[in-house]
């Protein structure tokens, strides 16, 4: 009885450990506000980077321009490079948070192309910035909000990077990824849910897949409920 018991929470692990969330528009919106949030902060940083010297400034247009030209360029000769990029940050960050990957489907090229369109605009704000011509970052959280319908309004926008890393923080309990900052860039670590947080899901999407009675799945959140108290509630990912 133990060994089949075993077997049967090794089993049901397994499959737990494999629900995944389908990504939708209401999701895409959520990711691009948070890319939106991430992009001020990077301008920010940069921008405290530079230098105060007109040689320094000037320095630093250039770099950025170089960048710009290499990546517009990259657009034009190799467009699936840059996608691939792309991919690879979108599908880490869907990854860390259980979504199923599917890079067909249309939310998800949909988020690659607003993410490909938020770094062509963030070079321009950048520039500006750090030039001197603007110094309200809520123009480009405006020009953001416009363009991808993010639904930020002026009330929400930031000033200051202690707010911006609250409101950072905050995304945390939404996508369950902790935003952090090294020196030229801001990134996100990989995070994940809880066994406990993945019962209900899994219930529901193994009953609509084999069709199971009601007592199965009585008898499955049981096993599932005793596991988490055997050996504890840790992250699915471990």
């Amino acid at each position: 009885m133990s060994l089949y018991l075993n077997d049967f929470i090794k089993e049901i692990y397994k499959d737990l450990r494999m629900t995944k969330k389908k990504l939708t528009f209401e999701e895409v919106r959520t990711i691009l506000k948070i890319e939106v949030d991430k992009s001020v902060l990077h301008i920010q940083h940069i921008e405290t980077g530079t230098g105060t010297t007109e040689n320094q400034v000037l320095q630093s247009l250039q770099h950025i321009t170089k960048e710009e030209t290499q990546f517009n360029r990259t657009l034009e000769d190799d467009r699936k490079k840059i996608e691939n990029k792309v991919d690879r940050e979108m599908s880490k960050i869907l990854k860390s948070n259980g979504f199923k990957i599917d890079k067909k489907s249309l939310e998800f090229k949909t988020l690659r192309k607003r993410v490909i369109e938020l770094k062509l605009l963030r070079y321009s704000h950048k520039k500006d910035y750090v030039s001197g011509k603007q110094t309200d970052l809520n123009k480009f959280l405006n020009e953001c909000d416009k363009k991808f319908n993010l639904g930020v309004s002026f009330e929400d926008t930031l000033t200051t990077e202690l707010e911006l890393q609250e409101k950072l923080q905050q995304s945390e309990s939404i996508l369950g990824s902790r935003i952090v900052r090294n020196d030229d860039e801001v990134v996100e670590v990989e995070e994940t849910h809880l066994i406990s947080e993945l019962i209900d899901e899994y219930l529901e999407e193994t009953e609509r897949q084999k069709d199971l009675r009601e007592k199965t799945i009585v008898e499955y959140r049981s096993v599932l409920e005793m596991m988490v108290e055997i050996i504890g509630d840790f992250p699915i990912n471990e």
